[in-house]
């Protein structure tokens, strides 16, 4: 019954002081909302498991060779199947654009060719349907395909009549076998799913690696055993096959780990910086609550007096301020329902899981429990400075004489922290608005202004070698010929798209690169991409058409693989060696470096290769490509006419992910300006909550020796002495708060280090800039206080007295 009370009088207590309750609630709803924001995002993104049955037994695996991480081969992939017995079952898999030709008009999507045992291997069910039998991935299997179920909902209304119906995928019918779940997203994206038969010439290059695999554990086998039986394996293969095995192994990835481990760095910071806005926020209002304390001192004194102990009162002042703060849990639990939808939309491109991401039942758990805890940190040391008060001393002063000088020292080292926390989320903010400037800065080795690109995949069942040639050929030379088109090009990958094909490489006479095995970028071009993208020529000539009906086999290489040949001589001339002499090919110049991973990712060694001459026997033709285009202006204008050019050569083509160079380049950094973003967010709040609650302080210690003020001003203190006074225990808040604020910075920007670029963790401007801001804010929220000061009318005072 007496916390029944307790709750009774603290709801009286808040409706009489509505606007300290609004001030208070909001101020807290904001925090409790932003930190349940994040959290749900770290909640579907890290702490969750897989959607998939047993997901902790679900591996990816990787060949490694120093610290390179690649795809695997055919053979390999067969080789670790048949020699392994720690997996259920393994599967191999890779992505790619398909073309689904309809009625009306063909239409791309996001497809993916797996090994039939490939849904087994994620225990995925089927919302209609089956998936693949393990005999559909033969050649002379029937042609079936697993669809979607955002595929089913979008094209076929959800109909379950779908099954058994045909669709023409890359020029051939498939029959649909299956849907799957929304939830199943590996690879991301995919709409449509075909079985994987690798072409005969393909499936005998244990060189050619283009294949992700996944595997299942078994359940009697652990992690461990399972990495180093694949080791053996590794090892066993590197003594069969030496020329393409050598120093190689499986490396083995938890896929929760693989899905997820790169973006754990960024989640981790911002959940951290957002924890600093809710202390700032709690510190804010526990200094509101400390006011309101030393306001009720008469109030206590009479609870006192009247039989009240002290843990009564300590309940009371706890259970007040978790009144506060479960209203402004409800309440940020509405903010972060909205606020959550803005980041997922917002971060979709680069968040793993972002589908996953909603307001389950341990974001409200989570919720409740900070407003719980916010409750309790606001509340505790209003709670026992209530205690402590002196009930006869209150009740003979009436309560209108200042309060306390422990009081007083609590509200400034409350004022402290938060201006120690605002310190280190501003310090992080600048850190990474140099990062997102230097990026911008970047020379990314090409021209990203007035260039649009698009891609087109061509089918391997209606276009041959020579067709898929003269295809690409016939729509660059149409697009070429368009008013206002300056150049257009084709490359199999975009700069900074994060994604490409390497492998190893022999030069004529120069000793094998054993430190980048497999790690050499390969690009397959048309001779007009340089101009078109306006990467210079160093060394050299560009490629000409005269060159493919001569038979001749050239390529280009870029700066950073000509530095690595040319102390063994002139890079250009020198033979790359293939397969055999007829696969061989001749550098015919050097072209400068193009940051194909990222900007903030060093260049790597380079060749570029005609595409009409696919390099090694037996590599099939080059059949998707991206096309780039400069023009003279504003590239989007020219889209319709570019769509009936490629129409024109063939109408049953789809033009897809059509992107202007900027927004490519943009794109590759979009995980650091959404980070920047929120952690500027963060600083900005918690800067204006820890000025506000410096000011709060200085506005209480002012009110509370009014009659000190007066006084001095009634024996002749000079106003410029007042504001002194009062500004410099404002300069002395700031100062030691900047003080802490910068040794807790040295040890938390480690958090964020690994995602800045052109700047140090420790950056010596960053944190002098940082903390000269938020002092001299912090002193000019301290003028308002001290401008009241000199106002103090000593007549008004000491006639009080």
């Amino acid at each position: 019954m007496s916390l029944v009370k307790d709750v009774q009088f603290g709801w009286r207590g808040m409706r009489k002081n509505l606007g300290f309750t609004i001030v208070a609630v909001a101020t807290l709803a904001i925090a409790i909302g932003a930190n349940s924001a994040i959290f749900s995002i770290v909640n579907a993104v890290l702490i969750r498991s897989l959607p998939y049955d047993h997901s902790e037994r679900i591996v990816q695996m990787w060949e490694s060779h120093d610290k390179f991480q690649g795809t695997a081969s055919w053979p390999n992939f067969q080789d670790w199947r048949t020699q392994s017995s720690s997996f259920e079952a393994l599967s191999a898999y890779t992505r790619g654009d398909v073309t689904l030709l309809e009625s009306t008009s063909p239409e791309r999507l996001k497809g993916a060719f797996v090994t039939a045992d490939f849904f087994h291997v994620f225990g995925t069910p089927t919302v209609i349907g089956r998936t693949f039998a393990l005999n559909e991935d033969q050649p002379s299997a029937p042609a079936t395909a697993v669809i979607s179920e955002s595929l089913w909902r979008s094209h076929f209304a959800a109909d379950k009549s779908v099954l058994g119906k045909t669709l023409t995928i890359n020029g051939e019918p498939r029959t649909i076998i299956g849907v799957v779940p929304a939830w199943h997203r590996i690879p991301a994206n995919v709409e449509v799913w075909i079985p994987l038969v690798p072409k005969p010439d393909v499936a005998q290059q244990r060189g050619n690696h283009f294949m992700f695999v996944a595997g299942r554990l078994k359940p009697n086998v652990s992690f461990a055993q399972a990495q180093e039986e694949m080791k053996v394996i590794a090892q066993r293969l590197a003594q069969q096959y030496p020329d393409e095995q050598a120093k190689r192994t499986v490396l083995l990835v938890p896929m929760q780990e693989q899905l997820v481990g790169q973006t754990r760095p960024t989640l981790i910071a911002l959940l951290v910086a957002v924890g600093f806005v809710l202390l700032i926020a709690c510190a804010n209002v526990a200094n509101l609550l400390l006011a309101r304390v030393t306001g009720r001192r008469k109030e206590i004194a009479i609870r006192t007096a009247l039989g009240a102990s002290r843990s009564q009162l300590i309940r009371q002042f706890l259970v007040e301020s978790c009144l506060l703060s479960v209203f402004a849990g409800l309440i940020g639990i509405v903010i972060a329902k909205i606020g959550m939808a803005s980041l997922v939309a917002w971060a979709a491109p680069f968040l793993p899981r972002a589908s996953e991401v909603s307001l389950d039942w341990r974001v409200i758990i989570f919720s409740l429990i900070l407003a719980t805890l916010t409750g309790i940190l606001c509340g505790v040391v209003p709670a026992w400075q209530s205690s402590k008060a002196d009930p006869q001393s209150s009740l003979k002063q009436g309560g209108t004489t200042s309060g306390p000088q422990q009081s007083s020292w609590l509200t400034g080292t409350l004022a402290i922290a938060e201006v120690a926390a605002a310190i280190i989320l501003l310090i992080g903010a600048g850190l990474m608005i140099h990062t997102i400037s230097n990026l911008q800065q970047q020379d990314p080795g090409f021209q990203t202004q007035n260039i649009t690109t698009f891609k087109i995949s061509l089918s391997d069942k209606t276009f041959d070698s020579k067709a898929a040639s003269r295809f690409f050929d016939d729509v660059i030379d149409r697009v070429s010929a368009l008013p206002g088109v300056k150049a257009a090009g084709a490359i199999t990958f975009l700069p900074t798209d994060q994604f490409g094909w390497n492998g190893d490489l022999t030069v004529q006479g120069v000793p094998k690169f054993d430190n980048l095995a497999g790690a050499i970028e390969r690009r397959y071009i048309s001779g007009n991409y340089f101009r078109s993208m306006n990467i210079p020529l160093l060394k050299g000539r560009f490629m000409e058409k005269s060159d493919l009906p001569s038979g001749a086999r050239v390529v280009l290489i870029n700066q950073t693989l000509a530095k690595m040949i040319e102390p063994y001589g002139d890079p250009v001339g020198k033979l790359v060696l293939g397969d055999t002499d007829a696969d061989s090919l001749t550098i015919i110049g050097v072209v400068g470096d193009v940051h194909q991973k990222g900007l903030n990712a060093p260049a790597l060694p380079e060749i570029y290769i005609p595409h009409e001459n696919p390099w090694q026997s037996g590599q099939g033709a080059i059949r998707q490509l991206a096309i780039t285009v400069r023009t003279d202006g504003n590239p989007g204008s020219l889209m319709t006419a570019i769509r009936n050019e490629v129409a024109h050569v063939d109408p049953n083509q789809a033009i897809y992910d059509v992107r202007s160079m900027q927004t490519v380049v943009e794109n590759s950094y979009t995980n650091l300006r959404f980070t920047r973003t929120l952690v500027t967010l963060f600083a900005l709040l918690g800067t204006i909550l820890a000025v506000v609650g410096v000011y709060s302080v200085l506005a209480y210690l002012v009110s509370q020796h009014t009659r000190e003020i007066g006084i001095r001003v009634a024996v002749g203190a000079q106003t410029s002495h007042i504001v002194r006074m009062v500004l410099s225990q404002g300069a002395i808040v700031g100062a030691i708060g900047v003080a802490l604020g910068l040794f807790g910075a040295f040890g938390l920007t480690r958090l964020i280090s690994a995602m800045l670029f052109g700047v140090k963790a420790f950056d010596p401007g960053t944190f002098v800039g940082a903390s000269a801001l938020l002092f001299m804010v912090v002193l000019v929220a301290c003028c308002v206080p001290a401008w009241r000061a000199t106002r103090v009318d000593p007549m008004i005072v000491l006639r009080q007295e």
